[in-house]
């Protein structure tokens, strides 16, 4: 979809944007100034889709280049970047730049993937595997027995590639503001969002917009419900799934990922 067009589904879908779309994109026009570049970093099954949604709309509305994919995929002279595995290089993290970063509690991520992979629509899920006995990633899923063998697969497959991208991130010297999946899809989603862009450098007028792109494309919304990407935004998923040999093989697999991430152990 083209810039224009995705900002007039955006207005159709929720006409009150207009009153933001129109100042930010009118004081991009006239101040064009260089700004540092926009990083957003998420991880699979944790706001990918959505985010993508927020600041491609932002990006459309204020003029500002967006480059989306995984590390070496992405532009790095765009003005913003969204990468969906948060596989910056440290070159761009160390340079002029501001953003975000959003993490989920590992289970809860393990669960949403397993899910997710079972009706997947991503060629590489549906290409046949030599290591799979010729079937795809989403028929061998599939074929499992119970969704305790799912979780069990996930956990040294892809989703667990995942958690581990999650865990290995450098918490304690990235640029970028961090924010919990769970604060984002919660009541108060667009009060955290606020604080975590509260001091960004961009102006009012497009802090604003940010917001109530934020709040347009929300998970806790129709409009992302309808989303073939969404199953269930809901927190603590995992005990509902978690058996105790998943917690052994998770626990086995990701030693203090659970309290690393900031979470607490028992639910």
């Amino acid at each position: 979809m083209s810039a224009l067009g995705r900002i007039a589904r955006a207005i159709r879908a929720q006409p009150a944007l207009v009153t933001v779309i129109a100042p930010a994109a009118t004081r991009r026009l006239r101040r064009p100034g260089a700004e540092p570049t926009l990083l957003i970093g998420t991880h699979h099954k944790v706001l990918t889709v959505y985010l993508n949604k927020v600041f491609s709309l932002y990006g459309a509305v204020t003029g500002r280049s967006v480059s989306t994919g995984r590390g070496p995929t992405t532009d790095p002279t765009a003005a913003i970047i969204h990468d969906d595995h948060s596989a910056f290089s440290p070159a761009l993290l160390s340079g002029d730049v501001f953003g975000i970063h959003v993490r989920r509690d590992p289970r809860d991520l393990l669960v949403s993937a397993a899910h997710y992979h079972k009706r997947a629509e991503e060629p590489q899920l549906l290409t046949p595997r030599p290591d799979l006995d010729g079937r795809s990633y989403r028929d061998h899923v599939n074929a499992l027995e119970t969704f305790e063998e799912v979780l069990l697969f996930e956990i040294t497959h892809s989703a667990g590639r995942n958690v581990r991208d999650m865990v290995e991130w450098d918490y304690a010297s990235s640029p970028l503001a961090e924010v919990r999946y769970e604060d984002l899809v919660s009541p108060r989603g667009v009060e955290t969002m606020a604080d975590a862009i509260e001091r960004w450098p961009i102006r009012s007028a497009d802090r604003t917009l940010v917001l109530r792109a934020f709040e347009h494309f929300s998970a806790l919304r129709g409009a992302h419900r309808d989303h073939r990407h969404v199953r269930d935004p809901r927190s603590g998923q995992w005990t509902e799934h978690f058996t105790p040999a998943v917690q052994k093989a998770f626990d086995d697999a990701f030693p203090g990922a659970v309290s690393l991430l900031g979470y607490d152990a028992e639910g």
